[in-house]
């Protein structure tokens, strides 16, 4: 260890070492220049073109033949030129040698704790070596550029589909991902830390486990699930890890213990990923998933691979390769990124298509119920002032049966996604002065009724008809004093069951009697495509209607109803 500018004298204090020689496992808390030292015998078998390659160096360094330098990485003082993944090849000026007896020297600059030193040397014929090291640069350095560029590429889809849909966070957690796979890749090829080397370092490698922090849960809300305790617990974790990324950079922490601390976050972030990745491979069966699955299962073990170099338990000189296998994982999650897009794009254009329709429905009910109930009564009214044969209380009842048909058509137009229950309420307010007049009570025994029941236009329209028939069948003929409103269990599932129930004398059903509306009731169930019973007697006359219980259900980004 010295911080000589040129090769030390023999005198000093060298010692044996053996390569590859990473200082996080023989010296972890030394900082700053070492040299190395090798003889170089070219008595025999010597190149006519001398070559040297050391395929890894970190974080940078020097070469020299005899004392001289012929090969410089950069800066070795802060800040110093990241070198640590980029291979040194140089071919030696033959003025340089010496027949016989040659000395290489090695100068370089490593960090604390943080897997600098040199590996295997490598001396022979320039032209082959210089082949192997461009080779060894292409794998070390343009790989991880390119896995970077697909990273920024992806990040950017998913940020600008986070902000151009409302912020769904499914896009947003694609976006960071990406981001912090991008940040990680820097690492093998950034040269120069755009900041403090320190904060750089502990940046770059925690951003590995930050990204299956939010790649976790993307995947999760991709396949529709939610586990909300394991996302906080790996975001928790995620600052520790962070935290001891940081202490062992100053030299507190065994950089193996803080990869051992990590794995803690990796594993189950890799597990998941592993698990739901398979998952929506065989629930989906496309082309796009079944890839994204093979990658997924391909990538995980690489990138333990990775962390074992890093730990020092496979050979220094290794090459780290996951983010090949990235790149297509990446690249498939952008593509079924955008596939649900297209998706909710195709929802959203059917969903408007729909309520256009149902809109254009709506008012050609609207029109229809204004011809057919509304008008006609009114033309009924006109007809008997036109002739004469009225009196007041004839011409009022006709009026009043007019402003209840108007009131329906209104009500039901207007209710609140088609829910049923505020349309009930609405008639019961309008009816109840009315029957409270003339000595009719209401009970009302609706808390069974869900609330939330939805039912088509035509058939809640042709519905409320029927209770108002009912309503007005019991003023005309039951002499009845109470009218009950109330909901029963049905037998049947997915159905409700929903009676109006009066006290008067009753009447034969069998009969057939016209005057109580009873073939107009049946039609309008048979039109709304409901089940109508009517029981009568002594005790009174019940009208049973048996309605499908339809929900009303929020919808999704995509138009499609949410799971409840």
């Amino acid at each position: 260890m010295a911080d000589d500018a040129s090769p030390p004298p023999e005198d000093r204090s060298w010692a044996d070492v053996r390569l590859p020689d990473n200082w996080s496992r023989s010296r972890r808390q030394t900082e700053g220049i070492g040299w190395y030292r090798i003889p170089l015998d070219l008595a025999t078998g010597a190149p006519a073109r001398l070559g040297i390659l050391v395929p890894r160096l970190s974080m940078n360094g020097e070469i020299f033949v005899n004392g001289q330098r012929v090969l410089s990485g950069g800066r070795l003082t802060d800040p110093v030129t990241r070198n640590w993944n980029t291979p040194f090849f140089v071919e030696v000026p033959t003025a340089l040698l010496r027949p016989g007896a040659n000395v290489l020297d090695i100068r370089l600059f490593a960090y604390r704790n943080s897997n600098g030193g040199l590996g295997w040397v490598y001396w022979g014929e320039a032209g082959s070596l210089q082949a192997r090291g461009a080779s060894l640069y292409a794998l070390h350095v343009k790989g991880a550029v390119l896995s970077f560029a697909v990273a920024v590429v992806a990040a950017f889809i998913g940020i600008a589909t986070w902000v151009r849909m409302n912020r769904e966070p499914i896009y947003g957690l694609f976006g960071l991902a990406m981001i912090a796979w991008a940040v990680r890749y820097t690492n093998y090829f950034v040269q120069d830390a755009p900041f403090n080397a320190t904060a750089y370092a502990v940046l770059v490698h925690s951003a590995q486990g930050w990204f299956f922090i939010f790649f976790t849960p993307f995947l999760l809300r991709l396949s529709k699930l939610r586990w909300p305790t394991l996302e906080w617990t790996l975001l928790g974790m995620a600052i520790v890890g962070t935290g001891c990324i940081y202490a062992a950079f100053q030299g507190w922490m065994a950089l193996g213990l803080v990869i051992g601390l990590w794995m803690c976050v990796w594993v189950p972030g890799s597990a998941v990923l592993l698990a739901i990745s398979a998952r929506n491979a065989y629930r989906s069966r496309t082309t796009s998933a079944v890839l994204a699955g093979i990658v997924a299962w391909v990538y995980v073990p690489l990138t333990v691979r990775d962390l074992l170099i890093t730990s020092d338990l496979i050979s220094f000189d290794s090459s780290y390769i996951s983010h090949y296998v990235g790149v297509p994982l990446a690249l498939l999650i952008a593509w079924m990124v955008i596939d649900r897009l297209v998706e909710s794009a195709q929802a959203a254009a059917k969903s408007e298509l729909a309520r256009a329709h149902a809109a254009s429905e709506e008012r050609q009910r609207i029109t229809q119920d204004m011809h057919d109930g509304l008008g006609l009564q009114l033309n009924a009214a006109l007809r008997v002032v036109e002739r004469g044969h009225s009196d007041r209380n004839t011409v009022t009842d006709l009026l009043r049966s007019c402003l209840d048909e108007l009131r329906l058509i209104v009500d039901s137009s207007a209710a609140h996604a088609g829910e049923f229950l505020p349309l009930l309420a609405s008639l019961r307010i309008h009816q109840q002065s009315r029957l409270e007049r003339i000595g009719i009570h209401i009970r009302w025994q609706m808390e069974a009724f869900p609330a939330d029941l939805v039912l088509p236009p035509g058939m809640k329209t042709q519905v409320l008809r029927i209770v108002q028939e009912a309503i007005n069948n019991t003023i005309k003929h039951a002499g009845a004093t109470l009218i009950e409103f109330r909901t029963i269990s049905s037998p049947r599932p997915a159905r409700i069951v929903f009676e109006v129930r009066d006290n008067g004398t009753g009447f034969r059903v069998d009969a057939g009697h016209a005057g109580h509306g009873l073939s107009g009731m049946h039609r309008r169930a048979l039109a709304a495509g409901v089940e109508l019973a009517i029981d009568s007697g002594a005790g009174g006359t019940t009208i049973r209607i048996d309605l499908p219980d339809l929900r009303a259900q929020p919808l999704q980004h995509d138009g499609s109803p949410a799971a409840r």
